[in-house]
This record gives C-alpha cells, sequence and structure tokens, in this order.
C-alpha cells in the first residue's frame, strides 16, 4: 500500500488527510471515510488505517481525514459542526474523484458512528455521484434512539450559557461540542437523506444499539435492487473483537 499525507482546502480551514492507493500503477474505485465524534482519521484501534490496507490488497484507494478540531486538524474546535462536516465531506469527496488515479465512477463514502450520519446528508444531496455506502454502527436514528438527544438533554444549557459544552470522556481529553453543533444535529434528518439514495448500501450495527434505525415511509424507500446487507459488528464499537470480521465484510462488499 501507497500513502501520501495532504492537506485539502475546505471552504473555512485545510483539512487534514491521507490517501491509500494499492501497490500497482492504474485507475482504481476508492472510498472516503468519515470518522466519528471526537475521533480522527484513523479512528478507535486504527481501524480506518487497517481498512485502508484492506481495501489496497483488493485494488481499492481510500482517503480519511479529520473533522475541525480533530486529529492533526488546525482549525478551532468551535467550528466542528455538522453544517461544517458536511462540508469537509464534500470538499475531501470532491477532491478525490478528481484525482487521475480514482475512477470518479466508482466512489464510494463509509461512515463510522456519527460520520454515517455526515455520509448520509451527502447521500442525499449527491447520491448520482455515489456508488456504493457503508455504515458502521451509524448514528443515524431519531427520537429516543437518538444518543445525541440524550447528549442535548445533559449538556444543551451549558452549550448556551458558554457557547460550547465539555463532554467527559475516559479515553481522550473531554470533547468540546459548540452550540451550533447540538442544534445542526437536531435539524438534521439521515433516515429521509438515506431513502433518497438508491445506490449499493453496507450496514454494520452493533447487536444493542439500535442505531441504524429503519427508513420513513416518505420519502420512498431505496429500490429493492438495493436493500440494505445488515451484518453484526458486535456489541460493543469499541471492543476490538468485531474490528476484523466488520473489515472482512466490508472489503468483500465493495
Amino acid at each position: 500500500m501507497r500513502e501520501k499525507s495532504l492537506t485539502i482546502r475546505g471552504e473555512k480551514y485545510g483539512i487534514p488527510a491521507v490517501m491509500a492507493f494499492p501497490d500497482a500503477a492504474g485507475v482504481f474505485p476508492a472510498v472516503a471515510f468519515c470518522h466519528g465524534t471526537g475521533a480522527d482519521k484513523n479512528e478507535v484501534e486504527n481501524i480506518f488505517g487497517r481498512l485502508a490496507a484492506a481495501l489496497a490488497v483488493r485494488g481499492v484507494a481510500s482517503m480519511r481525514f479529520d473533522f475541525a478540531g480533530c486529529g492533526d486538524s488546525r482549525a478551532d474546535p468551535m467550528l466542528l459542526t455538522f453544517k461544517n462536516e458536511t462540508a469537509d465531506l464534500d470538499a475531501v469527496f470532491d477532491f478525490l474523484t478528481r484525482q487521475p488515479e480514482i475512477d470518479a465512477k466508482r466512489a464510494g463514502v463509509l461512515g463510522f458512528s456519527q460520520g454515517a450520519r455526515v455520509m448520509a446528508d451527502f447521500l442525499g444531496r449527491r447520491a448520482d455521484r455515489v456508488s456504493a455506502a457503508v455504515s458502521w454502527s451509524g448514528a443515524c436514528a431519531r427520537g429516543d434512539d437518538d444518543v445525541f438527544e440524550k447528549w442535548r438533554a445533559r449538556y444543551y444549557a451549558d452549550a448556551v450559557k458558554n457557547g460550547y459544552a465539555l463532554l467527559p470522556s475516559t479515553w481522550r481529553d473531554d470533547l468540546m461540542l459548540p452550540k451550533d453543533w447540538f442544534d445542526e444535529i437536531r435539524a438534521s434528518r439521515p433516515l429521509e437523506s438515506l431513502a433518497r439514495y438508491t445506490g449499493a448500501l453496507l450496514v454494520g450495527n452493533g447487536g444493542r444499539s439500535g442505531a441504524v434505525g429503519t427508513p420513513p415511509k416518505s420519502p420512498p424507500p431505496p429500490a429493492e435492487r438495493t436493500k440494505p446487507s445488515k451484518c453484526s459488528t458486535g456489541r460493543r464499537i469499541f471492543s476490538t473483537r468485531p474490528i476484523p470480521r466488520a473489515t472482512c465484510r466490508t472489503t468483500s462488499s465493495i
């Protein structure tokens, strides 16, 4: 696998990214990876780096990147809003599909946790540009199953008071989320966006999380020829055991 680190010009700031290619020369299909809240472009236990290597063996290129204030990003963490995240994916996908080594007609997107919610928004707006999509433990539910509504109930008052809220973490520095992030997440409609996408879709979800949900009756669901393929990736998204299975299933499906 060949890798190249670069910075992509976004609307408001530079987006740190790593592009991975198969060792051989050629023109390849590609996938953009969207990480979850508070993570970075490599994701927990380097799962995105490991997936990039597995895809490269199968002749698929990839690009993983950092949202604002995450990983190697130098952007102000106050710019970590849902709208900015969707704009980042737009910029990354456009850059990726302009590269001479990439077949723009065979380009996909993968989202992990909140990254899948960003992906869903992208699919709803630009479904014609995407040939395949993958959701890992997607945080796309609404109502009582929406983890972000639970965060809002606990931390939104702080966000209103200070302009941001600090969410305590046991595995990283406390996560700072601006008020706009809470407001824009609530305004997003991931299941409606997914329903507008009729391409190939792989959904991997933890056995107890119930985060993906079922697309609403209106607008109409994806065509029958593109029924989502579901696989269990284990009960905990941060467990080491599901990672090889999730990577194997994903690489064999793309």
